[in-house]
């Protein structure tokens, strides 16, 4: 269904080449999470989406105790193959980012990555996401977004790319932005080597920092920090942005 399109993020990243370009910088991603939020050895950590599991099996492997949790059953098999293949215990489960399988002030901190906030058609749904992360953290945990923003959406330009994969896959994908919406509009197009052709329409909401802030401290969120970067950067209208937010240690 259209308003559904974020189920289509798993036949992306497995037809479309997205698992390796991701998966290159992962390492530095998931050490530079843990650092930034000053989590200590064994904390609990909930990645939600955890996609294919390329943190959460790295942060698993260093000692955490990490829940990952994703819609999408075929990039769920991925991450536990990936975490089998190097003997972690990380549980992955299946969920949805609105009421995520996990009991209230479970977690030290939230992870929430690449760009996977504001996918849903309604703004009440896309509040519930950090109003969950709020729930699931324990008084003092800490929240982390790593995503696209409006002033860098716009500032990449639109159009059209195209790529090819080592096995002749090709991938075409096609961007516009609403500014009425806030939505990028994507359209990626997948062709297979055997001329099977994969289409899908995507129309993630993508907000302005002091939108991001606003629904933060809707969701109760206090000291919200914006970086430009994983070393903490400052913020610019060209980079993503890390935002790391606290939930009250008096909650």
């Amino acid at each position: 269904m259209q308003h559904e399109w974020w189920r289509s993020f798993g036949e992306i990243y497995l037809r479309g080449g997205e698992v390796e370009r991701l998966d290159g910088e992962a390492e530095v991603e998931a050490e530079a999470a843990w650092k930034l939020l000053g989590l200590d050895a064994g904390a609990r950590i909930v990645d939600a989406p955890c996609g294919f599991g390329r943190h959460a099996v790295r942060l698993a492997a260093w000692g955490f105790e990490v829940r990952g949790i994703d819609v999408d059953p075929a990039l769920l098999d991925e991450a536990r193959r990936r975490a089998a293949a190097v003997g972690v215990d990380a549980v992955l489960d299946e969920g949805d980012l609105r009421s995520l399988p996990v009991p209230d002030a479970w977690a030290d901190a939230v992870l929430n990555l690449a760009s996977s906030v504001g996918l849903f058609a309604s703004e009440d749904d896309n509040a519930a996401v950090f109003d969950e992360a709020y729930r699931v953290l324990r008084p003092g945990g800490r929240l982390l977004v790593e995503t696209s923003h409006r002033d860098s959406v716009v500032a990449a330009g639109f159009g059209s790319s195209w790529s090819e994969r080592p096995d002749g896959t090709l991938v075409l994908q096609r961007r516009h932005f609403d500014p009425v919406e806030g939505r990028l509009l994507q359209q990626f197009t997948i062709v297979g080597p055997d001329g099977e052709r994969l289409e899908r329409h995507l129309r993630p909401r993508r907000y302005a920092l002091t939108e991001l802030a606003s629904l933060l401290a809707a969701s109760g969120f206090v000291d919200v920090e914006f970086h430009g970067g994983w070393r903490g950067e400052p913020v610019t209208v060209t980079d993503r942005v890390v935002v790391v937010a606290t939930k009250s240690s008096t909650a």
